[in-house]
């Protein structure tokens, strides 16, 4: 297993293909309003544990 990472056979074909969809940047539309709302929940679940903390150590 390791020893085929290490080789250096110029054979191209043992690289990883690139993922669909991977890095391309999204359509006006399209999943703009979705990585937003994913942002803001997750932004909204970091200010809830802090919350949460806090409110364990006042308390």
């Amino acid at each position: 297993m390791i020893t085929s990472l290490m080789t250096t056979d110029p054979d191209q074909s043992r690289q990883d293909e690139k993922l669909a969809g991977s890095h391309e940047p999204s359509a006006p539309g399209s999943n703009g309003s979705r990585e937003n709302i994913l942002l803001f929940s997750g932004v909204g679940l970091v200010l809830l544990a802090v919350a949460m903390a806090l409110s364990n150590i006042f308390a």
